[in-house]
């Protein structure tokens, strides 16, 4: 099973609409869940938790991969501040649409948690860009025809 819980409840559609439509995909068991329901969830050990917000999910997570957010899901949302700054940011080859706004030493990274298991966090925030690309978002902001 995976959990996949996010901070964020102003845009809550938005954020589940593109963490069901992504998951949708892989037959794989899943859950969306704001933070504030998730502590009355019982996990199974081998559950993976993707956690989705400003703050790293807290909890005894075998498998965590936390995506910090950017700032695109917030005050600016729908006005053209929120379009990506260019030229975009890269990770090796790939461009990087939205960045998270983690304090960490690398785009991603990867460690063995407390429990032996392993935590994933990114600065790549995985979440808006999908939503962006998959919602052609721009569409709706630029009154360009291509």
């Amino acid at each position: 099973m995976i959990y996949l819980i996010y901070q964020n409840n102003k845009f809550s559609k938005q954020i589940t609409y593109t963490f069901e439509l992504i998951f949708s995909h892989y037959g794989i068991s899943y859950q969306v869940i704001q933070y504030d329901d998730f502590s009355s969830i019982i996990l199974d050990p081998s559950s993976v938790v993707i956690s989705y917000g400003n703050e790293k999910a807290v909890g005894p997570f075998l498998y965590h991969i936390h995506i910090f957010e950017s700032g695109f899901f917030g005050p600016h949302y729908l006005k053209p501040e929120s379009m990506p700054k260019t030229p975009l940011k890269r990770l090796k080859d790939l461009p990087i649409i939205y960045s998270g706004e983690g304090n960490l030493p690398d785009w991603v990274n990867v460690y063995k948690n407390d429990l032996g298991g392993k935590t994933i966090e990114t600065n790549v925030d995985i979440i808006a860009s999908s939503f962006f690309m998959l919602t052609r978002y721009e569409e709706v902001l630029l009154n360009v025809r291509d």
